[in-house]
């Protein structure tokens, strides 16, 4: 797909596109964009933008994780993004990141993006004081 109009304060469009597989085995394709509105610090990220889509699917594995943009170099997802990522797929989903011709193309894990993951990311909020305990007792 084609972005139509650019984010209003950075003028920089990012697009990411979730290969998963559902819950009856089939490969879908999940689409996000980069938005922003007059205060920046609200904006949101192509790749959790295609995450939160997420939570309307039982059970989705990511398989793969485009992301592109309009610059002439390719982008890695942002801190936040990984930590996103990081807590959605596995560590070693690959993660293809692209320019905005297709002919700058970088491949990397998301582990080897984000080496040291939360280590709550899978842990319920019911759980997490009796994780910390048995962590912390280790």
């Amino acid at each position: 797909n084609q972005l139509h109009s650019a984010p209003t304060q950075s003028n920089f469009c990012v697009y990411c596109l979730l290969v998963i597989k559902t819950i009856d085995n089939k490969i879908d394709i999940i689409e996000g964009t980069n938005g922003e509105q007059g205060y920046i610090g609200g904006a949101i990220c192509a790749e959790r933008a295609a995450l939160l889509q997420l939570r309307l699917l039982k059970n989705p594995t990511i398989l793969k994780v485009v992301v592109t943009t309009d610059s002439n170099n390719p982008i890695s997802p942002g801190m936040l993004c990984r930590e996103y990522l990081m807590s959605s797929a596995e560590p070693d989903t690959l993660v293809i990141m692209g320019n905005n011709c297709g002919d700058n193309i970088s491949t990397s894990t998301l582990a080897e993006l984000y080496p040291f993951p939360y280590v709550y990311r899978h842990v319920i909020r019911q759980n997490i004081m009796t994780f910390a305990n048995d962590f912390s007792s280790k």
